[in-house]
């Protein structure tokens, strides 16, 4: 079994990842092998990558695989521009990579708000793993940028869910929710795993890093 998470930024998809697959016996986790400035605690050791692995979950993020010079001039144009989602070309890399996956997760969050909040956060403390206080004061205008970041990777997961005809699901109808919840989400998406209890253990809000 190969399963492939697609992510808008700051929707628990790093949690997920571990959630799932150490709840797999001898199955592999990476955390966007194709992001050059990951930090660690998240999936096995990106020099290990590799797509040979019976099984196997990789996380990446809606804007990982998109064709661009380079970081800086995508999250330019992701903060500064409401992207053209539509454009096939746009999402051709990641329908293509999707294809070595039999089974594709695609995560979203219904708050916008507090998903630019966290990723504002995220940035300002250079951390993206860490426990944090959110301070309302925060310039407006950052989170005004932070905002349509989160709504142009919220729309290219909802064009992917058009393209590979599936349902999005969202960080609001996951964490920390009771057993049966749990169960339909994973029944739902047809994930078979070995633990469940180590599952739900990773989705307990407890671990959220938003502490206010």
């Amino acid at each position: 079994m190969k399963i492939l998470i697609i992510s808008s930024p700051r929707s628990g998809s790093s949690s997920l990842l571990n959630a799932i697959y150490k709840s797999i016996d001898k199955c592999k986790g990476f955390a966007e092998p194709f992001n050059k400035v990951r930090e660690k605690g998240f999936g096995d050791p990106i020099n290990e990558y590799s797509l040979d692995y019976p099984k196997l979950v990789v996380k990446i993020l809606s804007w990982d695989l998109l064709s661009f010079e380079n970081f800086d001039k995508k999250n330019d144009l992701f903060q500064n521009s409401i992207i053209d989602v539509n454009d096939i070309n746009l999402i051709t890399p990641i329908l293509d990579y999707s294809k070595n996956f039999n089974k594709i997760i695609l995560l979203s969050r219904k708050s916008k708000i507090q998903a630019a909040e966290s990723l504002l956060s995220s940035i300002l403390n250079n951390s993206f793993h860490t426990k944090y206080d959110y301070f309302p004061s925060l310039d407006s205008k950052l989170i005004k940028r932070s905002l349509q970041i989160i709504e142009n990777n919220n729309s290219i997961i909802e064009v992917l869910g058009k393209h590979l005809n599936l349902p999005i699901n969202y960080y609001e109808n996951i964490y920390n929710k009771d057993k049966d919840s749990l169960k339909n989400f994973l029944i739902s998406n047809d994930i078979k795993i070995d633990n469940f209890d180590n599952f739900k253990n990773y989705l307990n809000l407890k671990n959220r890093y938003r502490q206010n």
